[in-house]
């Protein structure tokens, strides 16, 4: 099992394929959350739907709107 903190995220390459990004979680507020791993900024991740979703998939992203 993961230990506390240790999330993953789904990130989304130039190509829509995504694959899996190892992360810890900072913090969860009303806003999101703050995460910290393998990203640099401007990368694409999902933010919804990912546990119907596998690293190697291709999809075709929907922007966010909040």
């Amino acid at each position: 099992s993961a230990r506390s903190g240790e999330r993953r995220v789904l990130r989304l390459d130039d190509h829509n394929r995504l694959s899996v990004v190892p992360v810890m979680l900072i913090a969860v507020s009303q806003d999101g959350a703050r995460i910290r791993g393998a990203l640099a900024p401007g990368q694409r991740i999902v933010a919804e739907g990912a546990e119907l979703l596998k690293a190697g998939q291709t999809v075709r992203p929907i922007p966010y709107t909040s």
